[in-house]
C-alpha cells in the first residue's frame, strides 16, 4: 500500500538513542523507567522534561531531540514537523507496557529500577538476595520449607542433563555456525547457565535490544509476515519501523482477539497496512480442534494435538482452519517477503518442512521461535542451516529461563 506517513526516525531500544538532551513525548507507567534507563545507557542524555498532551511543544535548540512512546506517534511527529522539528531528530520507540508477553516492557516495570548500580551497560551481577526477589516474583522460583525450589522444565541445565548429553553433538554444531560471539554465549547461556546466571544473562540483553528486533532490519515498503499474535507486542514496533508502507501480515487462528489496547491504538493510524489470516498453520490443509492455554493462546505444538492430550481436556475443544505454509503464501500472493517471524507454540517444527522453497524464492529474514521444547534448540537450528544456503545464523534469548528464545536466518547481501 501507499502511505504518506509523518516525518520520524523509529528505533526498537534506547541503545539506540543519540547521546544529546531529549524531551519525551508521551507520559505512561513506565515513562519514567525508560528515563532512567537511558541515563543508564547514555550518561551524556539529560532528560529535558515531559511533555504532556496540551502543553507547549519546545522549540528545537542545539542536538536536542523528542522522544515519543505513545501510540498516536503519527500525529504528535507531524505536530513535531510543524513545530520546526527536523525528522531524524523526532524519534519514536513503541513502548506497549500493557502486553504482558514484552520482556522489555517486563524488564522495565519489575527489574531496570534493581540495576542502577552496574558499572557496565550491558555486564550485570545481580546480588543474591536481589535476583531470588526477583525469581519468585516471577513465579520461576518457589519458597518450600525455607528452601528455594525452581520450577522445572525452565533450565534445562538443571532439569534436562541427560538430554544435553545426547544432544551435545549437535549443539556444538549450531553453536560453531552462529556468526558472532554475542549469539554463542546467549545459546550457550540457555542450555547451560543456572536460574541465577541466566537472570544476569536476561538483563544484559535487555539493555540491548528486544525480542525480534535484536537482529533484523525492517524499512518502508517491507513485506512482514507475522505467525504468531496474542497480545501483538511486536507488532507497533514492526509498524513504526514500516511507516505505514508495506504489509504486514498477521497469521494467527485466534486473529486479534488479544491486541492490547496500546497496540490496536498504534494500528489505528495505519488503514490497510495490517492484514489478517485467521488459520492455524501446521502440516496439512483443513481444520483441527486442539487444547488452548490458561490465557487463551491456542496450543498447536504437536503433542497438544494428540488424541491423548485431548481426551484430559474438560472442556469442549474449539475447531480452527489449518493451512498449510505453502497453502497459505499461495493465498497470500505476496511479490516479495522481508521477514517471517514465527512463535506459533511448537508447531514450528511442524511447518519447517514446507520452508525450503519459500526461503529459496524469497530469502527472507527468519527470526524463529525454538524454545517450545528444548530439542527444539538445536534440532529446528539445524534443519534452518541445512535450507538457508548463504545466510548468516544469529541467537538471542528474551526471558530469564529457556524461553522467548530466537533462532535468526539474515541472508547474507
Amino acid at each position: 500500500m501507499s502511505y504518506s506517513s509523518a516525518a520520524y526516525r523509529a528505533i526498537s531500544h534506547p541503545i539506540h538513542l543519540p547521546a544529546a538532551p531529549y524531551w519525551v513525548y508521551g507520559a505512561d507507567a513506565l515513562t519514567w523507567k525508560l528515563v532512567r534507563l537511558v541515563a543508564r545507557l547514555h550518561p551524556g542524555a539529560e532528560c529535558l522534561g515531559i511533555i504532556g498532551p496540551d502543553q507547549r511543544l519546545p522549540v528545537t535548540e542545539g542536538e536536542s531531540f523528542v522522544l515519543i512512546t505513545d501510540a498516536d506517534w503519527e500525529e504528535r511527529a507531524r505536530r513535531l514537523s510543524g513545530a520546526g522539528w527536523p525528522a531524524e531528530r523526532i524519534m519514536v520507540l513503541p513502548l506497549a507496557a500493557d502486553c504482558p508477553s514484552s520482556g522489555f516492557s517486563r524488564f522495565l516495570n519489575d527489574i531496570s529500577d534493581l540495576i542502577d548500580g552496574a558499572d557496565e551497560p550491558e555486564r550485570v551481577h545481580l546480588p543474591k538476595d536481589t535476583a531470588i526477589t526477583i525469581l519468585l516474583r516471577e513465579g520461576t522460583a518457589k519458597l518450600e520449607a525455607g528452601r528455594i525450589e525452581i520450577s522445572s522444565t525452565l533450565y534445562p541445565a538443571v532439569h534436562e542433563p541427560n538430554r544435553l548429553k545426547l544432544g551435545a553433538g549437535d549443539i556444538r554444531k549450531v553453536h560453531d555456525a552462529l556468526a558472532d560471539e554475542q549469539s554463542r554465549s546467549a545459546y550457550l547461556s540457555v542450555l547451560r547457565d543456572p536460574p541465577f546466571a541466566r537472570l544476569d544473562a536476561f538483563v544484559g540483553t535487555m539493555l540491548r535490544g528486544q525480542q525480534y528486533f535484536e537482529h533484523v532490519e525492517v524499512s518502508p515498503g517491507d513485506t512482514v509476515l507475522n505467525f504468531g499474535v496474542f497480545d501483538g507486542f511486536e507488532i507497533p514496533g514492526f509498524a513504526a519501523l514500516m511507516h505505514g508502507q508495506g504489509r504486514l501480515i498477521n497469521i494467527d487462528p485466534l486473529g486479534h482477539t488479544y491486541l492490547s489496547r496500546y497496540v490496536r491504538d498504534a494500528l489505528d493510524q495505519y488503514e490497510g497496512l495490517v492484514e489478517l489470516f485467521p488459520y492455524c498453520v501446521t502440516d496439512r490443509d483443513g481444520e483441527t480442534d486442539f487444547l488452548q492455554y490458561d490465557d487463551g493462546q491456542a496450543a498447536s505444538h504437536a503433542h497438544a494435538m494428540t488424541a491423548e492430550a485431548k481426551a484430559r481436556s474438560e472442556k469442549s475443544l474449539p475447531v480452527y482452519p489449518t493451512r498449510k505454509l505453502s497453502t497459505l503464501i499461495e493465498e497470500i500472493a505476496p511479490e516479495r517477503i522481508d521477514l517471517m517471524k514465527f512463535d506459533v507454540e511448537g508447531a514450528e517444527e511442524m511447518l519447517i518442512a514446507d520452508l525450503p522453497e519459500i526461503v529459496a524464492r524469497y530469502r527472507p529474514q527468519i527470526a524463529l521461535s525454538v524454545y517450545h521444547a528444548t530439542r527444539h534448540l538445536w534440532e529446528m537450528p539445524l534443519r534452518m542451516m541445512a535450507m538457508c544456503e548463504d545466510y548468516e545464523f544469529r541467537f538471542g534469548s528474551y526471558s530469564m529461563t529457556r524461553y522467548e528464545s530466537i533462532f535468526y536466518c539474515l541472508p547474507r547481501a
